[in-house]
This record gives structure tokens, sequence and C-alpha cells, in this order.
């Protein structure tokens, strides 16, 4: 059967809804812009075992105003260097001990595409996605920390440079996390697991949202990463499904610390061709249950019964 699935994303709340008919996925994100009011929905394909599919979605975001370190103004700030941390409202720069939206993960020399919208905004957005995982030691996709790039309206000098921001998403799908500490390294420091999400019910059913891991779930994210390089030609979706598949089966297995369930599965999600047009090409990687929800983490869960984590 084919499967739509769609992740909707916001700088004031961050949900996961996916549509779906036969087989398992996980959410894809496309990268916005920090805003208070952003959403994007985000076209992509998955597949567990030998199932693929597919899906489409639209994006759109709108961006808020932003300021130096004088909250009096409303102009960005002209210099933003990495491990910067931002108000996400005001762009109001803090120390990284006070409370803050936005980090910066990344600022990159770059004139290319400077005359052509389209591709220069794709270029930010699979520079960005990919210094989110660096910046925070851990994988580019599949934890709460996402990347976003920082739009020319809010950097004056854009035509010189890709400024990247990460931020961390409320596990409940509440909006972004105020924090008082650095991002930098973040996932090295506290493990994967701190960071990870959770969904309530199956990435392959209807209207799935980010949930507590401690609380009633059926699927946990287990990974993530870049697909391909910038630029590289979509592979077209079986291939890419089946290729995506091959490399978070193993990731999934090692997190269950088995190959042989049945009840609990990999799955992936990975960008369709439209989100590779818009720079944002990612693979998640996920297990999920039968439909049983659990309580408690899979990880490490081998053969043990699924009751064992209810």
């Amino acid at each position: 059967m084919m499967k739509r699935s769609f992740a909707a994303f916001a700088a004031v709340g961050m949900s996961v809804v996916l549509a779906a008919c036969g087989g398992s996925d996980g959410p894809t994100v496309e990268a916005g812009q920090p805003s208070t009011t952003q959403s994007s929905t985000s076209t992509s394909s998955s597949s567990s075992s030998d199932t693929t599919s597919s899906s489409s979605s639209t994006s759109s975001e709108t961006s808020t105003s932003s300021s130096t370190s004088s909250t009096t103004t409303t102009t960005a700030p002209v210099d933003f260097a990495v491990g910067d941390c931002l108000r996400n409202k005001t762009y109001e720069k803090v120390a990284c001990t006070d409370n803050h939206e936005l980090e910066v993960s990344a600022v990159v020399p770059n004139t290319q595409y400077t005359d052509d919208l389209v591709k220069r905004t794709a270029l930010r957005n699979y520079t960005c996605l990919s210094a989110a995982g660096t910046y925070t030691g851990g994988p580019a996709y599949g934890t709460l920390w996402l990347g976003d790039g920082i739009t020319p309206s809010k950097d004056p000098k854009s035509n010189e440079r890709i400024a990247c921001v990460v931020m961390l998403y409320k596990n409940d799908d509440s909006g972004v996390q105020s924090i008082n500490y650095s991002a930098k390294d973040a996932i090295k420091k506290d493990g994967f697991d701190k960071y990870q999400f959770c969904t309530s019910s199956l990435p392959s059913g209807d209207s799935v949202k980010l949930t507590p891991c401690n609380g009633p779930h059926v699927a946990e994210s287990t990974g993530g990463f870049m697909t391909g390089k910038f630029g590289d030609p979509y592979p077209g979706l079986a291939k890419n499904n089946a290729a995506m598949y091959a490399k978070c089966k193993p990731i999934s297995q090692k997190y269950l610390g088995t190959t042989t369930r049945t009840d609990i599965i990999p799955s992936q999600n990975s960008s369709p061709e439209s989100g590779w047009k818009r720079g944002v090409q990612i693979t998640a990687c996920f297990v999920e249950t039968n439909g049983t929800k659990v309580t408690k983490s899979m990880k490490g869960i081998g053969n043990k019964p699924l009751s064992s984590v209810q």
C-alpha cells in the first residue's frame, strides 16, 4: 500500500504528524527559520523491513523580528560567532548561563548562489542541518536538537556567510526549550537518551505526535544522518528507501540488543525528492512496537518480553 507521512514543526511547538497505511515510519524534519510562529511540513518517504512508502507535504514559515544585544533595537547582531547564545524572539546575545533558545552552531564563509534564492536557501538548510550534529556531538537528526539557518533578513552579512543555530525542542510537543547551558557537545556529554524523542502512536499511523519517553509511547528514535552530499541527484524512492533502511537497521538492532524480534522492529524515514531540492537530505531511524504501548525505554531489551518495559 502507499504510505504518506509528514512532519510539522513550530518554534512554539514541534509536532510530528504521520499518516500512513502499512509498514513503519519515523518523522522527517525540514529546517525552517527561528521564529515565534514558524511551521513547516516536509515530504518524507519511509520503510521498515521490505516495506517502502512515499509522502507529500507543503511548507510555510514566518519569521520574527530580531535584535542586537540591546533590547531596544530591532536589528539582528551584525557579528554572529560560533557559541553565541541568543534569545529566540529578539536575537539578543546573552550569556549561555542565562535563559536562551538559540545557539550559533556554525558560521561558514560562503558566497555560492547569492543570486539564486532557492539554491541559497537549500544550501543554508543542508549546511545548518549538518552542523547541528557536529556541534551537539551527536547524530545529525533523530534527537530534539534541530539545526536551522539564520535568514538573510536577520543577518546583514548573509551574502558572505551562512550562519546556523541549534535549538532544543520540548519532548511534550509544546515548543522550543529555554535552556541555561551551552549546546556544545551536549549529546556527547549527556548521552543520546536524554535528547531522543518518542511518539504516542505508531509512526505508520495517523496524527502521531511527540510524547515524553518516560510516559506511554510506541516508538523511539535511535539516531539519524544526512543523506548524500549537497547537490547529489535524488536516487529515486525505492533505491533511497532500501539504502537508508539498510543503514538504520543495524543502528536500531544495536539499540534493541537483538536481531530477531518481530514485535519491535527497526524503521526509517527519509526525505523524498522534494526535500532534497530544499537541501533537507535527512534520514531518521526508529524502533517501534506492534502497537503495544510501553512506558520504559526499549533500549537493550534484547529478547525480554515486551511486558518488561510496560
